[in-house]
């Protein structure tokens, strides 16, 4: 079964804006006749200025990110495994035992990245996965007796870098559903500060 990009929220909310912002629009225009003056006229220009400057950014941050619910391990694997081919340095927080990797070679990848040094996992405990990325090279921070449970898992492809990618896992329902977003730095600075914190406690 291959992911399926889902109906975001924030789509509805740039139809709404849309909608507003239309009838102010028109409401404006409307009022303008042959008699008005130059400050309606520019009133009305600026309004719909703004109005295409609204649409454009929404745009822009809706295209930056990407939904995919998913229902089996197989299907999340196939839907990172594309954004593990990417280069540079990845950091992999997780909550659980990441079986998933077996399928897709993801693991066979992940492998590579840690012999080049490119790899930090966070994980509740260790196991049989990350063992083996262990001996490859990767770094293994295990925050079990930390007490700290997060609830999602995430990706980071790049942190350092301006074309950095975030993919993040929640449970939703009976789904998995992954968020992917490119070079947001809003949302990357509050995930990379999740990942330094996580440092910190495994180091106490």
């Amino acid at each position: 079964m291959r992911p399926f990009l889902l109906k975001i929220k924030s789509k509805k909310k740039l139809f709404l804006a849309i909608i507003a912002y239309t009838a102010s629009l028109i409401a404006i225009w409307s009022g303008i006749s042959h008699n008005s003056n130059s400050y309606q006229y520019i009133l009305a220009i600026i309004s719909t200025l703004l109005l295409a400057i609204v649409i454009l950014v929404n745009l822009i941050e809706i295209l930056k990110t990407r939904v995919y619910k998913i229902k089996d391990e197989e299907s999340i694997a196939l839907q990172m495994s594309k954004l593990y081919d990417s280069s540079g340095y990845f950091i992999i927080s997780s909550t659980g035992s990441m079986e998933w990797v077996k399928y897709h070679n993801i693991l066979e990848k992940l492998r590579k990245k840690a012999a080049q040094n490119n790899l930090l996992i966070f994980i509740p405990k260790e196991n049989e996965v990350t063992n083996k990325l262990k001996e490859a090279g990767a770094r293994i921070i295990d925050y079990n007796d930390s007490g700290f449970r997060p609830s999602s898992n995430f990706s980071i492809i790049r942190p350092e870098s301006p074309d950095s990618m975030i993919a993040i896992g929640r449970q939703f329902n009976e789904y998995h559903v992954i968020e992917e977003y490119h070079n947001n730095e809003t949302i990357m600075f509050l995930v990379s500060d999740i990942q330094k914190l996580l440092n910190k406690i495994s180091e106490k």
